[in-house]
């Protein structure tokens, strides 16, 4: 997880100095019982960085979504999946 938040913000860094296109991300993710843990520490992350630096890019801490609730996290979940099996 915490590669994946820090690739994401390299990426929206990225898009800022090469192309202009200043962004935010925002995470997304299914509801888990680490919802807690996982939200302190991006925000620690955040505020106080971590060993490549601070989270600059992203609007908020991870929102958790529960996937029966909505169809885009469901067709989010395959997509990660299937990257995932790419690689």
């Amino acid at each position: 997880m915490i590669l994946g938040v820090r690739i994401f913000d390299h990426f929206l860094a990225r898009q800022h100095v090469h192309f202009n296109n200043t962004q935010r991300g925002l995470i997304l993710f299914d509801k888990s019982s680490k919802e807690v843990p996982i939200q302190a520490l991006a925000k620690a992350f955040k505020l106080d960085g971590h060993d490549w630096g601070r989270l600059r890019n992203m609007a908020e801490v991870p929102a958790f979504i529960d996937s029966e609730a909505t169809r885009l996290i469901q067709l989010a979940d395959l997509i990660a999946y299937a990257l995932f099996r790419y690689n």
